[in-house]
C-alpha cells in the first residue's frame, strides 16, 4: 500500500495533467472518468460513487450518500466504516 503522501502526489499529477489537457469547462463527469483510468493505470485500485448505507437508531438508510473517490489506502478505513455501520 502506497504512503498517502505519495498518493496524493500522483492523483495531483494526474489530475493537473488532465486539466491541462482538456482545460475547463468540461462536465465532472468526464474529468472524473479519464482520472480514474489514469489512476488505474498507474496500478491503484479505484471505486467511484461508492454507497454507502448508514444504520441509525434502528433505521437502515441505503444509500445515506456515497463518497466520490475511494482508492488505495483509503479503501481499508471505508471498510472498516462499512462494517462499524453495520454492527450499529
Amino acid at each position: 500500500m502506497l504512503p498517502i503522501d505519495e498518493l496524493s502526489s500522483i492523483v495531483l499529477e494526474e489530475a493537473i495533467g488532465i486539466h491541462k489537457e482538456f482545460g475547463p469547462g468540461l462536465f465532472e463527469t468526464v474529468y472524473e472518468s479519464v482520472l480514474a483510468d489514469r489512476l488505474r493505470r498507474r496500478g491503484l485500485k479505484v471505486e467511484r460513487q461508492v454507497q454507502v448505507k448508514v444504520v441509525f437508531d434502528g433505521e437502515t438508510y441505503d444509500p445515506a450518500f456515497k463518497i466520490c473517490w475511494l482508492m488505495g489506502v483509503l479503501s481499508s478505513r471505508s471498510r472498516q466504516s462499512r462494517d462499524l455501520a453495520r454492527r450499529t
